[in-house]
């Protein structure tokens, strides 16, 4: 199949969520985490894109006074003046709250110099809390750099004993908790229920939407998952620990699932026969759950996915097991090591690091040509002109789908879900 591919031109917004973004993530994904950002005001607006738009339980911001996104109100001139006195007294005013608190700048201040990890460094110890800088280039980088390295650092910074791991106790690292809303809290719930299924706890996550104590459980497992949006961060935490190190992607689809489980049993010494009994049997009420939905309504319609590329690359796999072709995938992350997608995902639209107007135009040709049935995007490739076309909101940001109650997507249960989302999305268009 011929490849199509569109050349991004500069022509407005780019689609790729910021460094920072990813970092306030992070923070949203341990309670008690707290950030102080060398900036003016503009750095709290930037958490309303996270704050009570794609996370409805998030407590970022507070209007009684407790949030914990915080600024130093500073100019590049003032810092350039080697003034920290603003940052100190904001990260002491901590005490008694806080159990880490990062420090980093607008993407402006990195100009001028800043020795953030000094400044953390001389603070650490004297605020009841750990103190962490996240600070550096961030101009090239995107919110999964900023959501990885927020974990890399505190993993780096963090105390752990080594040797504690007990058999078939594992921990997930690098999980992308970018809300706490039920579709997360459901994936978890799932994935701790396949697992109990041949007897392996899940003993830590990193991170859960719990408070940075909880952390430290990690030192019990004798096996770390490592996901691919902290993958630094789980390499450290094994080394650390001296748990296993095992590194795989999302656990999305039917035979997504299956495989993750079974090389998760593997790792954690669970025999061949029993692993076969339980995927059996999972197999067998998935399939039989979503096995009119696919055949009466998915087999062979067209899909284009946007969003992260960890997501993408999973989702793909799994609408191609329900039979779906990919006619289209866009990629809302600034590079690295996605430079070639289009290897990747080879014979399709496929747009990376774009601009949202250039976007626009290639979805809508893409849709008149009737070259696709459904787009399933986060909020950035749903955009007002888009929101006519049927579609499906999944991923991070999500401004108008919402789960209030469990509804994973991962996994077993997560994926009959999904198929269940799908259906409903390409019966309503």
């Amino acid at each position: 199949m011929e490849k199509k591919e569109f050349k991004t031109a500069d022509n407005g917004e780019k689609a790729a969520p910021s460094f920072l973004t990813g970092v306030y993530l992070a923070v949203n994904a341990v309670s008690d985490a707290y950030i102080v950002v060398d900036g003016t005001d503009c750095v709290v607006r930037k958490a309303e894109c996270v704050y009570a738009s794609h996370d409805l339980f998030s407590t970022l911001l507070d209007c009684r006074g407790a949030s914990r996104v915080l600024h130093t109100r500073a100019h590049a001139k003032e810092i350039l003046a080697g003034d920290g006195s603003v940052m100190e007294a904001e990260v002491r005013a901590l005490r008694g709250r806080a159990g880490v608190v990062l420090v980093s700048s607008l993407p402006v201040m990195s100009m001028t110099g800043r020795d953030y990890k000094r400044l953390a460094g001389m603070l650490n110890g004297k605020t009841g809390a750990r103190v962490v800088d996240v600070s550096g280039n961030s101009m090239d980088r995107d919110f999964l750099d900023g959501y990885s390295l927020a974990f890399e650092k505190i993993a780096e910074d963090m105390e752990l004993k080594k040797g504690l791991g007990k058999p078939k106790k594992i921990a997930l690292a690098g999980y992308f908790m970018d809300r706490t809303e039920g579709d997360h809290t459901g994936n978890l719930a799932e994935l701790r229920r396949m697992l109990s299924l041949l007897g392996i706890e899940l003993v830590c996550v990193w991170p859960d939407g719990g408070e940075y104590s909880e952390l430290r459980k990690i030192e019990g497992a004798s096996v770390i998952v490592s996901l691919p949006y902290a993958r630094a961060a789980a390499e450290i935490l094994a080394r650390k620990t001296g748990a296993a190190l095992l590194p795989l992607g999302i656990p999305l689809g039917f035979g997504g699932s299956a495989a993750w489980l079974r090389a998760v049993a593997e790792a954690a010494g669970v025999s061949g026969k029993v692993v076969s009994a339980v995927l059996g049997r999972e197999l067998a009420s998935a399939h039989g759950l979503a096995r009119l939905a696919v055949g009466g309504g998915l087999a062979g319609k067209r899909v284009c996915f946007t969003g992260d590329p960890y997501l993408g690359e999973a989702f793909c796999a799994f609408a191609g097991e329900l039979g779906m072709i990919i006619a289209g995938v866009c990629l809302s992350c600034a590079g690295g090591q996605w430079a070639g997608a289009e290897n990747i995902f080879s014979g399709r639209l496929v747009l990376r690091d774009f601009r949202v107007r250039t976007y626009s135009d290639a979805v809508m040709k893409l849709f008149s040509r009737g070259g696709c049935d459904l787009l399933v995007s986060n909020s950035i490739g749903r955009r007002s002109e888009l929101l006519s076309l049927p579609g499906l909101d999944l991923g991070f940001p999500s401004y108008r789908y919402h789960a209030l109650l469990p509804a994973p997507f991962a996994g077993f249960r997560g994926a009959v879900n999904l198929v269940g989302r799908l259906f409903n999305a390409l019966r309503s268009a």
